[in-house]
């Protein structure tokens, strides 16, 4: 088994989370009553921190940092409320993470989503107990910085060699290099296959399901 240790982000990942993201930032926007923006650049943002998403949106000092905690609570109503786009996991999703554990591998999350938003999402589709670790933007650093690789690795006893990092967006692939570990991409999520071919990843899956014969295979 060369690489044991599996960790994911989630949204646009494990979960077809893109719309629901895009709405609700949408949603927090009008209510705060700060400047639009275009969909494409809010799907951009999806898998960062709330503080580094904000600053990518409204760069050069455009709104105030007392703007910031405005915005997240409003993000953080219309996320929870669930008011907006339904986002089921992808398709597959339970059976290979059920097929990975049984056959050894170690699972982890790590995601741009505050611990609360993920134990959230984790209680609604009854995943809470299934990854053997989770890391959150908000008790860590947001990617692409690698700190939640290098947590989760200590917390679950793997070197970077032994693991491999799978997201669905430039910040995935970038703290995968950064943290030496291999990254993999899936197409179904927040960025274009073209934009991810340029951050290297060790492979592209169409599917997320595919990603169990690409493990049995790495050399």
């Amino acid at each position: 088994m060369r690489h044991p240790f599996v960790v994911f982000d989630w949204d646009g990942t494990l979960m077809d989370s893109a719309q629901r993201i895009v709405d609700c930032l949408n949603f927090a926007i009008a209510k705060t009553r700060l400047p639009e923006r275009d969909d494409n650049d809010l799907r951009h943002i999806i898998g960062l921190g709330m503080v580094e998403a904000i600053e990518y949106l409204y760069p050069n000092g455009e709104i105030q940092r007392s703007d910031y905690p405005r915005l997240a609570t409003a993000y953080r109503e219309a996320f929870m409320g669930g008011e907006v786009s339904p986002s089921p996991l992808f398709e597959g999703v339970p059976e290979l993470l059920e097929s990975l554990i049984e056959s050894g591998y170690t699972v982890a999350v790590a995601t741009g989503k505050s611990r609360e938003g993920l134990d959230h999402i984790l209680d609604e589709v009854g995943m809470g107990q299934r990854f053997h670790a989770t890391k959150t933007a908000d008790e860590s650093a947001s990617k692409p910085h690698p700190l939640m690789l290098h947590q989760l690795m200590q917390e679950c006893g793997f070197s970077p060699s032994q693991t491999v990092m799978v997201g669905d967006t430039e910040f995935d692939l970038k703290m995968a290099h950064a943290a030496e570990v291999a990254p993999l991409a899936v197409t179904k999520g927040a960025h274009t296959e073209e934009h991810l071919r340029r951050f290297e990843p060790r492979a592209m899956l169409e599917h997320i399901v595919e990603l169990e014969e690409w493990l049995a295979s790495a050399k």
